[in-house]
C-alpha cells in the first residue's frame, strides 16, 4: 500500500502548495505499508510501514525513514 499524507500548519493553510513535491520543502509524507494476514484458529494480522519521502527529516536534512510495526 502507498499512502501520501500531507501535514499542513493549521495556523496558515495558505502557505503550503498542495502540488509541491520538492523533497526538502514539501508538506507531503509518502509511506509504504505491507500487510500479511494469517488465517486459522487464531487469525493474526501483521502490518509494517516506512515513510520514504517527505518532510520527515532530522536537523541536518536527512530522512528519518520512520518505521512502525503493528500486530492485531
Amino acid at each position: 500500500m502507498l499512502t501520501d499524507v500531507i501535514m499542513e500548519e493549521e495556523s496558515d493553510f495558505g502557505m503550503y502548495d498542495f502540488f509541491n513535491y520538492k523533497d526538502t520543502v514539501t508538506s507531503h509524507n509518502v509511506e509504504i505499508k505491507a500487510m500479511y494476514q494469517l488465517h486459522g484458529k487464531v487469525p493474526l494480522q501483521f502490518i509494517a510501514g516506512t515513510y520514504v519521502f517527505g518532510s520527515n527529516r532530522n536537523a541536518s536534512g536527512r530522512s528519518y525513514y520512520s518505521t512502525w510495526f503493528e500486530v492485531g
